[in-house]
C-alpha cells in the first residue's frame, strides 16, 4: 500500500495485524519481488477467497523478522489486463 515496503517471501498473511498472536491466517506469500515496471514490491500469495477480496487490505506478518506490511489484494493481471502494450 505504501509502494515501497519489501513484501517477504512466505510471509503470514493476516486480515488484521493488530491483534495479539496466534492471530488467524489467511494464507501466505510464495514469491515477491522488486517491480521496475509498476515502480513498486509485488507479491504473490495464496490467500482464502482471494478472487473475492479485490481492493481488500491485508497485512503480509513476517514474525521472525519483526515485519508487517500492509498489502492491496489486486488481480493477478493487474498491469495492461487488455494486452494493448503487447498488441499495440
Amino acid at each position: 500500500v505504501d509502494g515501497g515496503s519489501a513484501i517477504p517471501a512466505g510471509a503470514q498473511l493476516v486480515d488484521d495485524g493488530n491483534l495479539p498472536a496466534p492471530v488467524p491466517m489467511c494464507g501466505y506469500v510464495t514469491s515477491a519481488t522488486p517491480s521496475p515496471t509498476v515502480g513498486h514490491p509485488i507479491a504473490l500469495a495464496l490467500l482464502k477467497n482471494g478472487r473475492e477480496r479485490f481492493g481488500q487490505q491485508i497485512v503480509a506478518a513476517a514474525p521472525l523478522l519483526d515485519r508487517r506490511v500492509i498489502c492491496r489484494v489486486v488481480d493477478p493481471v493487474f498491469y495492461d489486463p487488455k494486452g494493448d502494450r503487447q498488441n499495440g
